[in-house]
């Protein structure tokens, strides 16, 4: 895989770096977002009680406490995804070699006839668009227009090549060649994922 690597503050950075800031701010939305759906509960399941004609108000008080230290957390998570989208643009300002080109929608295919259309006996069965070997972990299948033939980008910090396009890959739209139908399928499919343009 090539690296590429910019100084910022006395550390390297990559796009390593990146991928990593990318994905902690991911995992901390999706907490945010347990963390708001536990409050809910906690005040629905609270208000039940107190309709109640007899209840436990320690209890209530508990649920009132894990209500705040869920707010507290879900708060801490916020300010955490700010500093680390500070940080993601101070790397991105000061990467030159390292170009963002946009979110893109991610899916994976192989060289087999149901992702290609190509029988194992096709002369042209595994074949890009460009005349190279599509190979799991190196060619991706983009839009020309929107990404050259031949043009390397890196894709939660490993690089691709886009060697290959379809008739589906439109616009922001990228699709990774993966080893076999299994995994494109286990892979599925991403939305807004950052992608970045090496320019040499």
């Amino acid at each position: 895989m090539l690296v590429l690597i910019v100084q910022l503050g006395g550390q390297h950075c990559n796009a390593d770096n990146i991928a990593d800031i990318e994905q902690k701010i991911l995992r901390n939305d999706t907490r945010i977002k347990q963390c708001e759906e536990i409050k809910k509960q906690l005040h629905i399941t609270a208000n039940t009680i107190r309709r109640q004609e007899f209840y436990d108000k320690n209890f209530v008080n508990l649920l009132s406490e894990k209500w705040k230290s869920q707010d507290i957390l879900q708060s801490t998570l916020h300010d955490e995804n700010i500093e680390l989208k500070e940080e993601l643009n101070r790397i991105k300002a000061t990467s030159t070699n390292l170009n963002y080109i946009g979110d893109f929608k991610i899916t994976h295919y192989c060289v087999c006839p149901k992702c290609c259309g190509k029988s194992p006996t096709n002369p042209t069965y595994g074949i890009t668009a460009t005349g190279t070997l599509a190979t799991a972990g190196r060619t991706i299948a983009v839009d020309p227009r929107k990404i050259p033939y031949g043009s390397k980008v890196v894709i939660d910090g490993h690089t691709y090549i886009a060697e290959d396009c379809g008739g589906l890959i439109k616009g922001n739209k990228i699709d990774i060649c993966v080893s076999s139908h299994t995994e494109a399928y286990q892979r599925g499919v991403r939305n807004d994922v950052p992608v970045y343009l090496i320019e040499e």
